[in-house]
């Protein structure tokens, strides 16, 4: 999992937030992360190991929670409900 200080303002959400809350036991091949639109960070350029959604300020802030790694590290992933409905509006796309 990515260092909460490696990308601060990063949201672990989609297939990553779904591991976290122990909704799938696949650990997901690349870390799916949302951040607020307009916002870069060198990780950006890592495509092959991350994958980003963009949304609006505002949008980027609703359900976030902090949930424990498998590691024992703290992160903010998106919450169960939200995450579930990211996956739903994800596959009807």
């Amino acid at each position: 999992m990515l260092k909460p200080y490696r990308l601060p303002r990063g949201v672990y959400s989609h297939e990553s937030a779904l591991f976290l809350h122990g909704l799938s036991d696949e650990n997901p091949a690349k870390l799916v992360l949302t951040i607020p639109s307009g916002w870069n960070s060198s990780l950006l350029k890592e495509h092959d190991l991350y994958t980003f959604y963009y949304l609006k300020d505002e949008l980027w802030k609703l359900g976030q929670v902090k949930v424990e790694t498998p590691y024992g590290n703290i992160v903010t992933a998106y919450c169960k409900e939200r995450t579930i409905a990211e996956m739903l509006a994800k596959q009807t796309r």
